[in-house]
């Protein structure tokens, strides 16, 4: 059979391919979403649909980056709470207006 070679780390060379550009920050742009509510402390903004199932999440990338992870699931959930709430209060009130 020949010699044993084995394949080092340090033997792999470069990445051929170049990474892909990164997306330009951009503003907050909303998505279709039937209700959306702020998340706490400037975080970003997330939507439901019309059954109040999460439909998008829009982060402010430099505000996540200056907090804590740690109370990032409590401030997603509160705002989801709230949008469907919202989204409830919407599906109500539309009902009414049909009558």
């Amino acid at each position: 059979m020949g010699d044993d070679y084995e394949m080092r780390l340090y033997d792999v060379g470069e990445y051929d391919e170049e990474p892909p550009p990164r997306r330009a920050a951009r503003p907050y742009q909303s998505t279709v979403s039937y209700a959306e509510a702020e998340i706490q402390h400037g975080l970003g903004r997330l939507g439901v649909d019309r059954s109040g199932a999460l439909a998008h999440i829009e982060f402010d990338d430099s505000a996540l980056r200056r907090m804590r992870p740690d109370p990032l699931g409590d401030y997603l959930l509160a705002a989801l709470r709230t949008a469907e709430e919202m989204a409830r209060r919407k599906r109500i009130g539309g009902h009414r207006r049909d009558r």
